[in-house]
């Protein structure tokens, strides 16, 4: 299992969670995340990498439910940020965690490769996690 940078993505091809109700790590999400935290050393270049948490499954209805939807994938996003910046000393400037919920990008616009796989243990998972590079040094080559 690696990371690697390809576009404005970063790709992995683990889950990162253990489930889609919690927000505990599984062994390979950690491993996941100290190969980012490499490719972060490995590209001073990149300024900016975007931790992304969108919601795939039934969009909930009325306002209320959204939210809580919402704060719920913010939640997620945080513990990516975390991870990264207070166990693997990513600077925080280099880092931005948004919890797009059922807001955000539909998974039909992205090719399946580019979100994080279904857990084995939960076929249904509904969360995706997205690494995305959005600001380069001026000097460095955009892919």
């Amino acid at each position: 299992m690696r990371a690697a940078c390809e576009d404005n993505r970063l790709r992995f091809d683990a889950p990162v969670f253990r489930g889609p109700k919690t927000l505990a790590l599984t062994d390979t999400g950690r491993r996941v995340l100290d190969d980012v935290a490499g490719l972060m050393t490995q590209h001073p270049e990149l300024l900016l990498l975007r931790v992304e948490v969108h919601w795939d499954g039934a969009r909930p209805k009325g306002g209320e439910a959204r939210r809580k939807l919402m704060d719920r994938a913010q939640a997620r996003a945080d513990v990516l940020f975390q991870e990264l910046w207070i166990k693997r000393n990513v600077w925080a400037e280099r880092l931005d965690a948004v919890g797009y919920g059922a807001e955000g990008r539909s998974l039909q616009r992205f090719e399946r490769t580019m979100a994080e796989p279904r857990s084995p243990r939960s076929p249904d998972h509904p969360w995706r996690v997205e690494l995305r590079a959005v600001q380069w040094s001026s000097a460095a080559y955009r892919p």
